[in-house]
């Protein structure tokens, strides 16, 4: 057993993803005990795989969303008497990691935060429901070995559904360790992401928008008036929409581009929904992508309908080998 641990969430409605055994192998290696937690039964095949990677592997019924199952993880691992020095939560939502050279693990144990999360989800007018988004946690010494944690998950009232998990749970963990004067840490805030996106050049600036068109952003109208006028040309229409939030609000639906290339996100979102099926198939076709692990890859093509983005793949790609190839196409 490592001297760290993690809870990590299975949902294997078509068995375990193959990219999930990285993720465990990959643990292991940077020191961290992976407990796996199953919302579905296992395979006797799939179960045996798991149990060569983690130090405990439960399967419990469907219940609670996410935190149904960190909860079951972590009070196992509190009952068993199992001293953590530091205990991540993670769900199978993401990929993770994207690279060997990923210092996500490193990085969550240098910060001297308590709780310490990827990302920052900021409600500048409404704070109260500002939290660290819930697919990575890193809970520290300070919080592992107290009362405070085990009082948390213990009495933590779970719901079969979605939107009552994020406001009554999701949203609240963070105030509730904070307000007990426990200190939060992030890798990332909103304040990050406009940062990277301020820098894109023009040209990269008008793939940003035509990706936003694609997602189907809220403000889709709006800035394809911006792009039919060329007004991203200018600094400061260009920098309005980035501070208001019409371009690049939502992290982890960010331009591949800025968020992997840019920001170097350790995370990549596993989601069937279409933003992130076209943040595939963008990222599939930017040459950065040329360095993600094999199998990796073929997770994400496995999972991704590339026809999602044909017809626009010329204005939507960032990567400059890329958009060289496209400007000297024979005329």
């Amino acid at each position: 057993m490592h001297r760290d641990g993690a809870v990590l969430l299975l949902y294997p409605a078509q068995g375990v993803p193959e990219y999930y055994f990285e993720m465990l192998s990959y643990l292991n290696a940077q020191g961290v005990s992976p407990v796996v937690v199953s919302q579905l039964p296992l395979s006797d095949t799939d179960r045996m795989r798991l149990l060569a990677e983690a130090y405990l592997v439960i399967e419990r019924p469907n219940y609670g969303y996410d935190f149904g199952g960190y909860r079951a993880g972590v009070l196992e691992i509190l009952d068993q008497g199992i001293q953590f020095e530091n205990l991540c939560i993670l769900n199978d939502s993401i990929w993770f990691p994207l690279s060997s050279h990923c210092d996500l693990i490193e990085t969550s144990r240098a910060d001297h935060s308590d709780l310490y999360g990827i990302y920052m989800n900021e409600r500048p007018k409404t704070p109260h429901r500002s939290h660290l988004q819930s697919y990575f946690y890193r809970f520290g010494p300070k919080l592992t070995q107290s009362g405070d944690f085990r009082a948390f998950w213990q009495g933590l009232l779970t719901f079969s559904n979605k939107d009552l998990t994020i406001r009554r749970i999701e949203m609240r963990l963070t105030h509730w360790f904070a307000s007990r004067g426990y200190s939060i840490g992030y890798r990332y805030g909103y304040e990050d992401v406009k940062k990277a996106m301020a820098e894109l050049s023009v040209p990269e600036r008008y793939a940003l928008a035509e990706y936003q068109i694609l997602i189907g952003d809220k403000y889709t109208k709006q800035i394809k008036a911006r792009v039919a006028a060329h007004e991203y040309d200018d600094d400061a229409i260009f920098l309005t929409d980035i501070e208001q939030g019409t371009l690049g609000r939502y992290f982890l639906i960010s331009h591949p581009a800025v968020l992997l290339e840019r920001m170097q996100c350790p995370v990549l979102k596993r989601d069937k929904r279409l933003p992130y099926q076209v943040q595939r198939a963008v990222l599939l076709s930017e040459s950065f992508a040329a360095n993600l692990p094999m199998k990796l890859t073929r997770e994400l093509n496995a999972t991704t309908d590339m026809s999602l983005i044909e017809g626009h793949r010329d204005r939507i790609i960032m990567s400059t080998a890329k958009i060289v190839r496209v400007d000297t196409k024979p005329k």
